[in-house]
């Protein structure tokens, strides 16, 4: 079980119900994990998983969204010092090199709370839904995620077309976008009967990591795939106490 992880200038320590980050030594604040009750299936925080409605679309192929913690859009918090949402916010729209503590981050909760992970077979990135920037942030995590875990980086997925999601998108919305975006682009026998754990930011609808799953599983016979983001967006029909 690893209790803390490096990457860089940056260090991210497990504590309870959290994880600690510090640069160059100085602490920074911490990563709130995600608090009970939360689905176990796709990790939305606020009710059980047999409450939750939101991976009933999800595609059996994708087994489970693992989270660091809930995001809160804007980089905001309920919890003063987590700064889970604020480092999300600023890897995407502002420097690739936060992509480093969130990864260590996830690294964390793959090795210590969900070791499961660590036995994936293959770490994929999520690709952008939209390119606005010159790096890709889940590509970003991905390489650091597989970097500490040991496992092996394939970018195996594409898109059949380009597409821009509205900020505030309704889920109805979000689902038709993803309706058969991503495609297999490496050879089928690198995820043939192969567990697969996918890489992105954030997870809002779930479908872009339901898309995903279902090109690897149909297209590339994948035998599982997962999913592991930094962090779940608030469901604010579930407020949190």
């Amino acid at each position: 079980m690893s209790k803390y992880l490096s990457h860089d200038k940056w260090k991210c320590m497990l504590h309870k119900d959290k994880i600690d980050v510090l640069y160059s030594g100085v602490p920074q604040g911490f990563y709130l994990l995600l608090q009970s009750p939360s689905c176990e299936r796709c990790s939305s925080q606020g009710k059980s998983t047999g409450d939750c409605d939101w991976h009933a679309r999800f595609d059996p192929s994708l087994k489970r969204v693992y989270a660091v913690g809930t995001y809160f859009e804007g980089g905001n918090s309920l919890v003063n010092g987590d700064i889970l949402s604020t480092h999300i916010w600023r890897l995407k729209f502002w420097s690739s090199d936060y992509a480093k503590p969130l990864g260590i981050g996830m690294a964390i909760v793959g090795k210590s709370l969900y070791s499961n992970l660590t036995r994936c077979d293959m770490i994929v990135p999520v690709p952008p839904f939209e390119r606005s920037k010159s790096y890709d942030h889940a590509d970003e995590l991905a390489t650091a995620v597989a970097g500490l875990l040991g496992i092996p980086l394939k970018r195996l997925l594409s898109k059949t077309r380009e597409e821009k999601m509205v900020k505030k998108a309704s889920v109805e919305e979000r689902w038709k976008a993803s309706e058969n975006l991503y495609v297999m682009v490496g050879r089928e026998s690198e995820s043939d009967n192969k567990t697969i754990l996918l890489v992105d930011d954030i997870c809002t609808s779930g479908a872009t990591l339901s898309g995903c799953s279902r090109a690897l599983s149909s297209q590339g016979k994948a035998r599982e795939v997962y999913a592991l983001v930094a962090g779940r967006r608030y469901d604010e029909r579930y407020p949190i106490k």
